[in-house]
């Protein structure tokens, strides 16, 4: 019997200012770190997401948020925090503003006193801590059944086009939930292709996303 299963992209919006100038390659990143989980199966997620579509040398705006995802879906998410370039004059106030958001984002868990993350942890009864800042990756490898039964769902109009093999990386694992790393590059070797390909391959010279593997059914090994 096949395993279906469902590969969920959580993505956050993104916004960006429009460079001046292209120096370099076009990408984007969506990163998703789960910070706790609920007796419930659901997990809070912390995302971080960034783009720079015209592969400007300067930097790009960032957008931090919490979001909440079960097997069903993401079911709640909220934007934390910004960091826009064009807000600031100087580029010691960048750099300094762009330290705060990055300290934030690798600073938030479950035992912060964020309004956002209270709110989410009260709400939904999260008590577990979750700590994966490492980022230790396993490969596992797709039956070819289940490789052609593929089926992707997508949040920010992303259009998913195919998996690039069937080899998926997994940085966190809970019980039927894989997440895991998509990416895909046009001027790099091809060993940096992996996972679900998009159609921002047509629109950006690169990415790195973050998403979410689902089994319908559960698979053995140990959650973490």
């Amino acid at each position: 019997m096949n395993i279906k299963y469902k590969l969920m992209i959580v993505l956050v919006a993104c916004l960006s200012c429009r460079p001046l100038f292209s120096t370099g390659p076009s990408d984007i990143s969506v990163s998703i770190i789960p910070i706790a989980r609920n007796s419930s199966g659901q997990i809070l997620c912390k995302t971080r997401s960034s783009a720079n579509p015209m592969g400007a040398s300067w930097y790009m705006p960032v957008y931090l948020s919490l979001c909440v995802v079960s097997a069903e879906g993401i079911i709640e998410a909220q934007e934390l925090a910004s960091f826009i370039p064009i807000d600031y004059e100087t580029a010691d106030e960048i750099a300094d503003a762009l330290n705060t958001i990055s300290e934030l984002f690798k600073g938030l868990t479950i035992n912060v006193k964020n309004d956002v993350l209270v709110y989410f942890i009260e709400k939904y009864n999260f008590t577990i801590a979750i700590d994966i800042e490492n980022r230790e990756c396993e490969e596992i490898v797709l039956k070819q059944s289940d490789y052609e039964n593929a089926q992707i769902l997508s949040i920010g109009n992303r259009s998913f086009r195919s998996l690039q093999g069937r080899k998926i990386k997994v940085y966190y694992r809970y019980e039927n939930m894989y997440f895991v790393i998509n990416g895909w590059s046009s001027w790099q070797d091809t060993e940096y292709n992996i996972g679900a390909l998009f159609d921002e391959s047509k629109e950006y010279d690169g990415y790195s996303i973050d998403g979410i593997l689902i089994l319908n059914n559960k698979q053995s090994g140990s959650n973490r």
